[in-house]
């Protein structure tokens, strides 16, 4: 089904840390746009969870998600009515920008989810890039998993330690690191 896009795209958009949600949320909105007759492409960036096909989340949720390297690539996975939905968007570097906004001058409707910030507490470039042109933004949180409060961060343990200030920001993966949410008082990043 063909459906025209609008004059300007749209930017749903879920933040936050480890294990807050996002990809639940991004995956319930891809459902339901579904439910209204909508196209949806489900997608993410090769370097995500390179082991999975699947965008997926702790709830037990997956999708098949089209996997892209490049800019280019986001250009052929859209056609007329359709939506975009990109999880894991924090693993996106800023030449993705012009492409994005290509897509919203085009009226490309855009769902996203990812961590807001890296391991060390940082924003990530794209993340603030997204943030100022989302319609909607939606910013969760987690459970610390030492003190059970409110978790914002996403602490990297390499080996069971926190990973150290100077280590490379694009994740290695399990088994050797992992990551869990923490709350700001207990997110330890030695220097």
């Amino acid at each position: 089904m063909e459906v025209n896009v609008s004059k300007f795209g749209t930017l749903t958009l879920f933040t936050g840390c480890m294990a807050s949600g996002k990809s639940a949320l991004l995956l319930n909105r891809v459902a339901y746009l579904r439910t209204l007759g909508r196209s949806v492409a489900v997608s993410m960036h090769a370097s995500s969870h390179r082991d999975r096909l699947h965008a997926f989340s702790r709830a037990g949720q997956q999708e098949y998600a089209l996997r892209f390297k490049d800019p280019s690539d986001l250009l052929r996975f859209t056609r007329n009515g359709e939506i975009l939905a990109i999880d894991e968007i924090q693993d996106l570097e800023m030449d993705f920008a012009p492409v994005l906004a290509q897509l919203f001058d085009r009226g490309f409707p855009l769902v996203a989810a990812g961590r807001d910030t890296d391991f060390r507490g940082i924003v990530f470039p794209i993340m603030d890039w997204l943030r100022a042109r989302a319609t909607e933004h939606t910013i969760l949180t987690a459970v610390c998993t030492t003190c059970f409060g409110p978790a914002t961060r996403s602490q990297r343990l390499v080996r069971g330690e926190p990973a150290h200030w100077d280590s490379s920001i694009r994740e290695q993966g399990p088994p050797l690191e992992t990551y869990e949410p923490r709350c700001v008082e207990h997110h330890v990043v030695p220097r």
